[in-house]
């Protein structure tokens, strides 16, 4: 491309980006260079600049992508170029370029140990204490005028460091200690982590061998059969069924499903049913008559007295006459001609009905 490139310049310095010229066909401009169509490429990547924003640098050409990764890597590479080798501040002192600068960092990482595994302290870092003395050692080497006793002092700053470290690392391992027990998962029964497969059921984990049925005379597996929780147990369903589970009051049968409490009993929904009609109560009102529930149908019809004028059960609240051997809704005791009401009134009976005195 750069013999084309060269090759290309100074040709119609009066075209423009892009323009159709008699030459070779569709022709590019730019900075100077004409080029074919086809040649005008980013350097790196070949994507066509045609009609595209573009960089040149270096006499390349670029895409806008790998033209800004050239212009950052230059930048980057010549940014202590112009430098001088010394520099003075406003009081006079000298200073040299930073890239001559040769000083030797202690190092601040604890002396090897043992491998540790999952928490060897090489993969959790420097403790806060080692930071802090580190710190202090890295100033301390800068000091060409050192004496012997401030070397000692830095050699007991070590030890500490050390030391220091050591509790850390132990601090360290039981942290991290927790944070792999909440990922690993432990069985609920013997309280280990489970290294093979596991079983999950409420939120729970176990190993296989330890999910069985809570009672300890049964003892087994509930994997491939189920298990019905109560209070916190699993249970297999004949164990719960056998020794769970309420009985009916009627059918003395386990209740497994839904159960009905009533009476300070419990009930299967389809057993709880009319005295009378036997037809199950579901979530209709039921009455008490010497301790059989009925229906209300069934109790109105036989444990309540009618009305004689109107046939309806007089319930409990109404106000009723009682007369000619018969009861009566009070504003149903009336006068069989006229139809004035009668309570409180004199009356007279014909033929078993009452009327009044102007009727009788």
């Amino acid at each position: 491309m750069d013999r084309v490139q060269n090759e290309m310049r100074g040709l119609g310095e009066g075209f423009s980006h892009s323009k159709m010229v008699n030459r070779g066909g569709l022709m590019c401009k730019s900075f100077n260079y004409t080029m074919h169509s086809e040649c005008f490429q980013c350097s790196t990547c070949g994507a066509s600049l045609k009609n595209q924003g573009h960089h040149f640098i270096n006499d390349k050409f670029y895409c806008d992508i790998h033209g800004s990764q050239q212009k950052g890597r230059d930048i980057k590479n010549n940014i202590f170029e112009n430098m001088p080798n010394r520099l003075v501040d406003s009081h006079g002192n000298k200073y040299q370029k930073q890239s001559e600068i040769s000083v030797k960092v202690p190092s601040i990482s604890p002396t090897p140990w043992k491998t540790q595994g999952l928490i060897s302290p090489s993969n959790r870092g420097i403790p806060t204490a080692a930071t802090h003395y580190g710190q202090t050692l890295k100033k301390e080497s800068y000091m060409s005028t050192a004496s012997i006793q401030e070397n000692t002092k830095v050699n007991h700053s070590e030890t500490s460091l050390n030391e220091n470290h050591a509790n850390r690392v132990n601090d360290v391992r039981k942290t991290n200690s927790a944070a792999l027990y909440d990922k690993i998962p432990y069985c609920k029964q013997c309280n280990k982590d489970i290294r093979g497969a596991y079983i999950i059921a409420n939120n729970e984990t176990w190993c296989p061998e330890h999910f069985i049925c809570s009672n300890k005379n049964c003892n087994r597996k509930l994997l491939e059969i189920g298990f019905i929780e109560e209070k916190g147990e699993k249970y297999c369903e004949q164990c719960f069924e056998k020794y769970i589970a309420p009985h009916c009051a009627k059918c003395n049968r386990s209740i497994t499903g839904d159960c009905l409490n009533a009476l300070q009993k419990q009930w299967h929904p389809e057993c709880f049913v009319c005295t009378h009609c036997h037809k199950a109560f579901g979530n209709s009102a039921f009455f008490l008559e010497q301790g059989y529930p009925y229906c209300e149908t069934d109790w109105n019809k036989l444990f309540t007295t009618k009305c004689t004028s109107c046939n309806y059960p007089i319930e409990a609240g109404d106000r009723w006459v009682e007369a000619l051997g018969a009861a009566f809704h009070s504003n149903c005791f009336n006068c069989t001609s006229c139809h004035t009401n009668l309570e409180g009134e004199s009356f007279y009976a014909k033929n078993g009905a009452p009327y009044c005195k102007l009727h009788a």
